[in-house]
């Protein structure tokens, strides 16, 4: 009896206890057309990341459909989750505004102060590591401190070393990647950016000036770092027609022909590379499916952006205006190795990326601060010792094409 009467007590107080709490992840996960919804997989507790995406909490439906993520412990997975999704929206709300006012500011120095025009673009680029502090902080003293050459390494070196360390604060920065079809690395905007310093750096360093060339080429292409595989054939085509330039070769029908082959295979050559130490993004995937798998990429590129182009009214005017400027820079201003790079880079980019009006629209307001700053790219003899705080002048001289 009394055992019935124990059994009977257990029973009740077992059903009257609450449940215990079940373990599970959380992520948010966003389909094809950037709609993000809350999920929660039953498991050990933590977020939910995946390959596709590189960030925690965040997962796309096509990993889901596959099983191809995994389960990261944090401490609070839902207020993770929470933070992500709030900084996806703001940065969602604040880019284009933030683009734009990055362009008018180019815009407005170009006509009045040309070189204050590059100093803004390296600004801008440092600003847009602040979910990075030091590495902002200190691109941006650059930017403004030290002569212009020597800025644009710095905030090369910047993007390459938060590209390695944390990532994060160049995937969810505001002129970052959208969170819908690209996740991590480097964007077309950025990548458009860069373009600046890279190419000035290169130009204005000389022989030191390869060292930030390659700096940015795996800023921008390493498959660890930016894994943009169409912003590196773009730089490395800059990088090609810039030494051309330099070098005072013509841009023959040969050479250019020459070029494009020694660029593709040099893109080729350094995606190879990198893929057999061990990094791997959408790049080596897209070259791993062989020359018809590289050929459908490209297509479905060209594709996208004619779709892009004309898909509003405000998409239209901007691609159309892009052009036209772009061809009034090329022919209303002198030409010269940095604005013939720069030229050249924007045309490729058009061709093997997505985003026209990325690469359009800020790649116009680029080329006329280039354009209209290259002129004054002359400086005295002994430049290096130039003092810290004139930084508003071009920092090596370099001989007039």
């Amino acid at each position: 009896m009394r055992l019935r009467v124990a059994l009977a007590v257990a029973a009740v107080a077992a059903l009257a206890a609450p449940a215990a709490a079940r373990a599970e992840a959380v992520a948010l996960l966003v389909d094809e057309s950037g709609a993000r919804t809350v999920i929660r997989v039953d498991g050990p507790s933590g977020v939910l990341t995946s390959e596709s995406t590189r960030l925690h909490g965040l997962i796309t439906e096509g990993d889901r459909a596959s099983g191809a993520f995994d389960v990261v412990a944090v401490e609070d997975p839902a207020s993770t989750v929470r933070r992500l999704e709030r900084r996806i929206e703001w940065n969602d709300r604040w880019r284009l505004p933030l683009t734009i006012v990055l362009a008018a500011t180019v815009l407005v120095l170009a006509a009045v102060r040309p070189l204050w025009a590059l100093r803004a673009i390296l600004l801008g680029l440092a600003a847009n590591l602040w979910l990075s502090p030091l590495a902002a902080l200190a691109a941006a003293a650059a930017a403004l401190a030290l002569p212009l050459g020597w800025a644009s390494a710095a905030v090369v070196a910047a993007y390459l070393a938060v590209l390695g360390l944390d990532a994060d604060a160049v995937a969810l920065s505001p002129l970052g990647p959208s969170q819908v079809n690209r996740f991590y690395g480097v964007n077309n905007l950025i990548a458009t950016l860069l373009l600046v310093p890279a190419l000035v750096g290169t130009a204005l360093l000389r022989r030191l000036g390869v060292a930030v060339a390659a700096a940015a080429v795996v800023a921008v292409g390493g498959n660890r770092f930016g894994a943009d595989g169409g912003g590196l054939v773009v730089l490395l085509a800059a990088l090609a027609v810039l030494w051309l330039r330099l070098d005072d070769r013509r841009l023959t029908p040969r050479v250019a022909l020459a070029t494009a082959a020694a660029v593709a295979l040099a893109a080729l050559a350094f995606t190879a590379v990198d893929a057999a130490t061990g990094g791997s993004s959408h790049v080596t995937a897209s070259l791993s499916d062989g020359p018809s798998g590289l050929v459908t990429d490209v297509a479905d590129r060209l594709e996208a952006s004619a779709r892009r182009a004309v898909s509003s009214l405000g998409a239209a005017l901007v691609v159309a205006a892009g052009i036209l400027v772009l061809v009034a820079v090329a022919l209303r201003t002198q030409p010269s190795p940095l604005r013939d790079a720069l030229l050249a880079a924007l045309v490729i980019s058009v061709l093997v990326n997505d985003t026209p009006t990325d690469v359009l629209g800020l790649g116009a307001v680029v080329a006329v601060a280039v354009a209209r700053a290259d002129p004054l790219l002359v400086a005295p003899r002994h430049e290096g010792l130039r003092p810290w705080f004139d930084p508003f002048v071009a920092s090596h001289a370099r001989r007039r094409r």
